[in-house]
């Protein structure tokens, strides 16, 4: 007897209420396997990891990539992904890209299961109303983006969006909301040990107390 006669056999002796569970559990199999975040090109993901401390290396990795990547024949995964971690470098570089590559990449990943890198998305985003001095837009960015994090989310971004935050909220004399967004970025540096940006963090509610005062004196 083969395989799919004993199979056969089986599912004949099953009732039927038993065979519909079989079938359903097999189909949620299928569905699963298949449903997977995509595979991204291990050359990608090792330029994504150096984004954050070799900013301008990682810019010169992507050009040598660009004929690969950044060509409308190119997979729409990996070429958006390409395009998030230009958009990436170049801020890390202090040299933020001026066109609308990130409104096509969150374009992109909003129709996607890719949480981070829609996360990410919408930080850069966020980062890109800056540049045009729009802090309410920028503020509904980097929002949307904490809400997409989650346990999974790094530590030091989740820092960097309360951090952003923060700075918009203070530009706008919010110096209450702004106070709040600081103190959670100096928790996640502090979860992190990171005694760099734990600094940086304390001096941001330093500035909040003293603009306070300022404004208490002014009044």
């Amino acid at each position: 007897m083969n395989i799919i006669q004993h199979t056969q056999t089986i599912m004949r002796g099953m009732s039927s209420s038993a065979l519909i569970l079989l079938l359903a559990v097999a189909t949620i199999a299928v569905v699963s396997s298949c449903g997977g975040s995509h595979r991204y090109p291990q050359e990608l993901s090792a330029v994504d990891s150096i984004c954050k401390d070799s900013a301008e290396v990682a810019m010169s990795r992507l050009q040598a990539l660009s004929e690969k990547y950044d060509q409308p024949s190119a997979d729409a995964y990996d070429r958006n992904y390409y395009l998030l971690l230009k958009v990436k470098a170049a801020n890390n570089a202090y040299q933020p890209l001026a066109d609308s590559t990130i409104f096509h990449v969150l374009d992109f990943f909003r129709g996607t299961a890719e949480k981070d890198k829609l996360c990410q998305s919408y930080y850069y985003l966020g980062k890109y109303y800056i540049k045009k001095n729009d802090a309410p837009q920028g503020l509904e960015n980097f929002q949307k983006a904490l809400d997409l994090t989650d346990e999974n989310t790094p530590l030091y971004f989740r820092s960097c969006i309360y951090n952003q935050m923060g700075k918009l909220f203070v530009y706008q004399e919010m110096y209450d909301e702004g106070l709040k967004m600081y103190r959670q970025s100096f928790v996640c540096d502090s979860m992190q040990k990171d005694t760099i940006n734990m600094a940086y963090s304390l001096k941001d509610i330093a500035t909040v107390y003293s603009y306070n005062n300022s404004s208490l004196i002014i009044q």
